[in-house]
């Protein structure tokens, strides 16, 4: 189900109509934090790039490229430890025929962790790559990327799913009616964390204390009485950005009247808490707080100077933004 939502997409439709009219770009950055999403993506990208059908998802491309065996499809997941001579190998086999005669494909995950010296490395393979070669990069953000690679590359933006959408696939994954609707509502339109979600009530609770946290943090002195929550345990920082990311970019829609989709449910309330005397421009630049509170996480900075930086950096924006 996933693959058919994707075909639908803004996303997939731009870059296989290219695909078909011999007009694909040999560089794309794709950011978007759904790591189911992003897996579903790379593969149906290549099955499109590679299959002579414009991936049927039936032929010997297709079957070769979904059980991870194709010799044209590299897949790179960083995780913050490729080095710069490791981009050697990756340039190299760039530079050689393709198997299939056909495009070599290279996908780097987790491109947001790559550090300025590999990704100047990789920059030479982006302005003159050798032969029939594509290069994509998938981000969670595309704010740790230099601009002399984004510069360069054709960017998309990995789809938002409905919680409706999202309470289907649970549903036909066999997960309980219940646990269903709680994950998808709380999925922030991701897969990969409505997968989490379904199986673990203990994301509910920490939730809803990431919602208190905004709504109850309104001066440096509440800070300190977070910091030693269970926000902020190394096992669940990471889900705490996440959700305070959701939670500001909903109270950002609020309060600009876009009137684009909400992704939290039954929120509103303390949605406008969050938003009251905040404007845009400060929960843009909260959000911006929360992806440099990622990168620092990246950089191995304890989890509470994380947190306590997150939160003083948030608290400024509001009071610096009016």
């Amino acid at each position: 189900m996933i693959n058919d939502l994707l075909r639908k997409s803004e996303a997939y439709r731009e870059i296989a109509s290219a695909v078909a009219e011999g007009k694909a770009s040999h560089a794309y950055l794709v950011t978007g934090d759904d790591t189911v999403t992003r897996k579903a993506y790379m593969i149906l990208l290549a099955m499109t790039f590679l299959c002579k059908r414009g991936g049927c998802g039936e032929c010997d491309v297709c079957t070769r490229i979904t059980a991870g065996a194709h010799p044209d499809v590299h897949v790179y997941n960083t995780d913050g430890k490729m080095k710069v001579e490791d981009t050697n190998a990756l340039i190299s086999e760039a530079s050689m025929k393709s198997w299939g005669d056909g495009r070599k494909l290279f996908f780097i995950d987790r491109a947001e962790t790559l550090s300025p010296a590999v990704q100047n490395k990789l920059l030479k393979l982006i302005e003159e790559p050798e032969g029939d070669v594509a290069i994509m990069f998938f981000a969670s953000s595309e704010v740790p990327i230099l601009p002399t690679v984004k510069s360069r590359t054709k960017k998309c933006y990995l789809p938002l799913f409905s919680a409706e959408e999202i309470y289907a696939e649970l549903i036909d994954e066999g997960v309980p009616r219940t646990q269903a609707e709680t994950a998808a509502a709380l999925s922030g339109g991701s897969f990969a964390r409505a997968a989490k979600l379904s199986g673990d009530d203990g994301c509910v609770a920490i939730y809803d204390k990431t919602f208190a946290m905004l709504t109850g943090c309104r001066r440096s002195q509440d800070i300190a009485r977070y910091l030693g929550s269970e926000l902020f345990t190394k096992e669940n920082i990471g889900l705490t950005l996440d959700f305070t990311e959701i939670i500001l970019k909903d109270a950002l829609i609020r309060v600009s009247g876009s009137g684009a989709r909400l992704t939290t449910r039954n929120r509103d309330y303390d949605l406008d808490e969050i938003a009251s005397g905040t404007s845009a421009g400060a929960l843009a630049m909260a959000i911006l707080a929360v992806n440099k509170a990622r990168r620092m996480l990246a950089s191995n900075v304890n989890a509470v100077t994380v947190a306590e930086t997150m939160l003083f950096d948030i608290l400024e924006a509001k009071y610096k933004w009016r």
